[in-house]
């Protein structure tokens, strides 16, 4: 009992109050908490001056010094309000509710405050999942107050195509409370909507009933944009797009980077699910096997020597760095490692590069294509610039030397000067020819040839230049295909590779020595930095020739086509024999590849356009067949270079025709315009001057249409054709040409103009 009133008897009747039926004497409020006791006192004479009940809670302090939470529940024995009354009650120990509710408001304060630091938008909900309570960074997005925001209708800021969705979702949420996960678009303070993914947690009582939802709402706009791009180049990249989009607040569990916990000696601990995104292997395949089972080395080049193990620490001490990780189904992978220790554990990520690795192995296989093409093209036109300067000065000496024959009559030893000059510019235009053919401006005869029928009938010819030691076979794939080719380059490539081999051979007399030929079809359609990344989509003939001689490195293989050059001693050849098929292929469109092993030999292998005609046999001209005879027309001459021009005029006066001069396109027109009569215009391709030779014929033909036209040129037709716009059936005298072949060259042109005059 405790009266409301201060007591103001003895403390011997107190004593005996206190103890009655045996409970110890003690003062109430000397163990009140001494920062309650004030409130205590306080809240008991309030009660005592209005006779009413009194509930209290405060802290007791123990005997043992300890403090204890209690509720006081009493009631005054008296009903006189301001009088002095003992009061009856009960007092219970409140301390573990109390505790737990310092610890709820403690746990509450705290989530308030992470979920005001969270980038992105938490909210709460009612159990029927009506919003209640939403962070600072959603008030910010949706630019109201909470209470503004609480009044309105939330769906009304969902977009209206994702809000069905969204309610059948909830629906099936709200009976049993299962946690949610779906993307939606929200309408932000400007009007504007973007991209967010929420998720939803039920917060459930001892019962099990939801009292609660915890939710967040990441703004996911630029993952959204980037997935539906994805999704319209590569529906496979869709589930890793998704995940990305729904998991990007996720550092650990849905990162896209490799994430791993290793202690000291490079056994994982922990693993996240990107193992398996990016190498195949589920997490429980990896947790508890050693890093370095899963580093691998890259198979194609030789170069990349595997990495040993080495103790963690030092590997984090070389971080960052990359390495070669193995693949579930094989194969590899291109991994950025960042690794850093703390204490005893290694904390690890990464970051796939092996799209970055190809396309750098890409562009350096690339690069090195374009280097050598560009090297190959310089070389062809230096050597096709030389072979045209030669053969204009060939053309002098050798019109010189045919000019001199009558001056030698009946002088046997003078003749036999002029026999051996003349042969060794034979010899000298022979030259010339292989390096036009090596800068693709040699002069084809293309005609449709059953490539594999060509190669059977030419085996006997390679077996006899062979010699018997040698083995040769021939395989020819059925149905192959034919080919737009000039009969006689095809023979001179293939003798050319057959003769290689041989002497390759020759240097590896301990192998059996065979040559195989080997016509087949391709369909090439190769993507970039492959074997036939240089052939266009396509069908091609395929002609391989293999040897097992002493093989080439690379260094060699990077060299062969170059002009004189020549792994054979001082001596033995020129060095153009390859040169010359080298042109002879890219000249008719198609492509030659080389693959070599130093000791087991060499397989060149020549692919050329389908032709889709029917084999024919070609329709040849001999310039120098006939009776050689002159005329007595007047011949314009438009010839830059003056010995040709001189020797030119001499040649074109002992066959008795008429002769004007022109150094120059431009200076010949000026003739024509003259009104002079010329029935021939015999004029170089190639000339210094604004005006050019095509040029010129086609104002010469309009001034006079019955004009014939004559070209010379140290170049090739088609090269003409290609580069001045020449038509394909125009009549070429290639340098250096014969007084016959002139002769006759000239009386063809008037022939040719007198039949299509007659047509006509």
């Amino acid at each position: 009992n405790l009266q409301d009133a201060p007591c103001r008897r003895s403390s011997s009747q107190k004593a005996r109050r206190l103890n009655h039926q045996g409970v110890s004497a003690v003062d109430f409020y000397a163990r009140v908490h001494p920062e309650d006791l004030a409130r205590i006192r306080g809240d008991v004479l309030e009660a005592g001056r209005k006779a009413s009940s009194l509930e209290s809670i405060f802290r007791v302090v123990r005997p043992d010094g300890t403090q204890r939470w209690v509720r006081s529940v009493s009631q005054a024995l008296t009903a006189v309000p301001g009088e002095a009354a003992q009061r009856v009650g009960v007092i219970e120990d409140v301390t573990q509710r109390m505790t737990a509710d310092e610890l709820l408001r403690t746990s509450q304060s705290q989530f308030y405050a992470l979920a005001q630091s969270l980038p992105h938008q938490v909210w709460t909900a009612l159990p029927q999942g009506r919003l209640d309570w939403l962070n600072a960074r959603g008030i910010e997005y949706f630019g109201d107050s909470n209470d503004a925001l609480f009044a309105t209708n939330f769906a009304d800021r969902v977009h209206p195509e994702d809000l069905p969705e969204v309610r059948r979702l909830w629906r099936n949420a709200l009976p049993n409370g299962t946690a949610l996960q779906y993307e939606m678009r929200l309408r932000r303070s400007d009007g504007s909507f973007r991209w967010h993914i929420a998720r939803a947690e039920a917060l459930r009582d001892e019962s099990g009933q939801v009292t609660r939802w915890v939710g967040t709402s990441t703004d996911v706009e630029e993952q959204h944009r980037l997935r539906e791009a994805l999704r319209n180049t590569n529906s496979n990249l869709q589930a890793r797009v998704d995940s990305q989009a729904r998991d990007i607040d996720r550092a650990w569990k849905n990162s896209l980077d490799l994430q791993v916990i290793m202690d000291s000696e490079g056994i994982i601990r922990a693993a996240n699910d990107a193992w398996f995104t990016v190498l195949g292997w589920q997490p429980d395949e990896v947790v508890g096997a050693s890093y370095w089972g899963f580093v691998s080395t890259l198979p194609q080049r030789s170069d990349d020597e595997p990495m040993p193990p080495l103790p963690i620490d030092l590997l984090a001490a070389v971080s960052p760095y990359e390495n070669c990780m193995r693949h579930a189904d094989g194969g590899f992978r291109w991994l950025a490692w960042a690794l850093a220790p703390e204490g005893d554990v290694v904390y690890a990520s990464d970051r796939h590069i092996t799209a970055e690795k190809l396309a750098a192995a890409e562009l350096q296989t690339t690069q090195s294509q374009l280097r050598q093409s560009q090297k190959m093209e310089a070389a062809g036109q230096l050597t096709g610039g030389v072979a045209h300067d030669f053969n204009n000065l060939l053309q002098v000496i050798s019109a010189n030397l045919q000019l001199m024959v009558k001056h030698a009559a009946g002088n046997d030893k003078l003749l036999s000067r002029v026999t051996s000059a003349e042969g060794a510019v034979r010899r000298g235009a022979k030259l010339a020819s292989q390096l036009l053919a090596f800068s693709r401006q040699q002069n084809l005869e293309p005609v449709v040839v059953d490539v594999g029928r060509f190669v059977q009938r030419m085996e006997d010819m390679v077996r006899r230049g062979m010699g018997e030691s040698i083995e040769i076979s021939t395989v020819v794939a059925q149905g192959s295909w034919n080919a737009m080719l000039d009969l006689a380059q095809l023979e001179n490539a293939l003798l050319n590779l057959a003769i290689n081999a041989r002497d390759a051979m020759k240097s590896n007399e301990a192998r059996v020595c065979q040559l195989s030929m080997a016509v087949s079809n391709l369909t090439a359609s190769a993507p970039p930095g492959s074997r036939h990344a240089d052939l266009a989509a396509g069908d091609y003939v395929r002609l391989a020739v293999s040897d097992t001689g002493a093989g080439m490195s690379d260094a060699v293989i990077a060299q062969i086509f170059e002009p004189f050059f020549s792994t054979k001693p001082v001596g033995s050849g020129t060095g153009l024999g390859l040169s010359m098929v080298y042109g002879f292929v890219k000249q008719s469109g198609g492509h030659i590849d080389v693959e070599s092993v130093v000791g087991q030999g060499s397989t060149l292998t020549l692919y050329f356009p389908r032709a889709e005609a029917d084999e024919a046999k070609p329709l040849a001209v001999d310039a120098d067949a006939g009776q050689l005879t002159g005329g007595s027309e007047c011949i314009l001459v438009a010839e830059d270079d003056e010995g040709v021009r001189t020797t030119l005029v001499e040649l074109l006066s002992d066959l008795g025709y008429r002769v004007l001069l022109a150094e120059n396109a431009d200076r010949a027109l000026e003739v024509i315009q003259s009104g002079v009569a010329i029935d021939l215009l015999l004029t170089d391709v190639v000339m210094p001057g604004r005006l050019k030779s095509v040029d010129l014929v086609r104002l010469s033909q309009q001034q006079l249409p019955q004009l014939r036209v004559l070209y010379t040129s140290g170049y090739a037709l088609n090269v003409i054709a290609s580069a001045d716009r020449l038509a394909s059936e125009v009549d070429l005298l290639a340098k250096p040409y014969t007084r016959e072949t002139l002769a006759r060259k000239i009386r063809q042109a008037f022939r040719k103009g007198s039949a299509a005059s007659s047509a006509t």
